[in-house]
């Protein structure tokens, strides 16, 4: 379990949303209320089980890998996809800060049947939608058959120079500002499959792409 200040004694929440062992969200304990911001490090793996929802309160967000390494695992199904949304019970677009996987986040990192809703808050220039990756290596984070609904800003930003995806595809893009928030060198490793729907556009950075890419 994380370590930090305790919860109290309910069994289904951990020690602290402080994450530096492996720790798994079940759907026995669903939905998880986070008082405070989740952090995943020191190789620490965040597994979350498919049907689990997760609630954020405001200023409050899933940070993967600063610091150190760190993994998440949240590989849904399609009759039982994982939610991350707002704790609020009638929440505006931008109502949390998101997911945000930093510099040190592993290999195998997944999002597969997840809706991510209401994110996107701004917070302190690093952050551009429900998902941003910001520092993340190439080829660490798949992102597949998952909905980006009412964020702020985009529902997925990459503006890592060179920090492709493994695999971005058959997501569907909602209600937002913007889907897809990227670096031109990262525009190559997202799939043709994905849709958007009142989703005006998404956002390219400049960029100076040096190897074989399709748009």
């Amino acid at each position: 379990e994380g370590e930090g200040e305790g919860e109290g004694e309910d069994p289904c929440l951990p020690d602290s949303w402080t994450f530096t062992s492996d720790y798994t969200f079940t759907a026995d304990c669903s939905p998880y209320v986070v008082d405070g911001s989740i952090e995943v490090r020191e190789d620490a793996t965040l597994t979350i089980e498919p049907g689990v929802e997760v609630q954020f309160a405001t200023d409050e967000w899933l940070r993967v890998g600063s610091g150190s390494g760190g993994k998440l695992v949240a590989d849904g199904e399609t009759d039982a996809p994982i939610v991350f949304t707002s704790a609020e019970s009638a929440p505006d677009a931008g109502a949390w800060i998101g997911l945000f996987f930093a510099g040190d986040t592993l290999s195998g990192t997944l999002l597969d049947n997840v809706e991510v809703s209401y994110g996107g808050q701004e917070y302190n220039g690093s952050t551009k939608g429900c998902v941003t990756v910001g520092g993340a290596s190439s080829s660490r984070i798949t992102i597949t058959n998952s909905t980006f609904s009412n964020c702020t800003q985009s529902g997925v930003a990459n503006t890592t120079v060179g920090g492709t995806f493994a695999s971005l595809s058959a997501n569907s893009f909602e209600d937002s500002d913007a889907g897809l928030w990227l670096d031109a060198t990262v525009v190559g490793s997202v799939s043709g499959d994905n849709t958007y729907s009142n989703t005006p556009h998404n956002i390219i950075d400049d960029g100076i792409v040096e190897a074989d890419a399709t748009w």
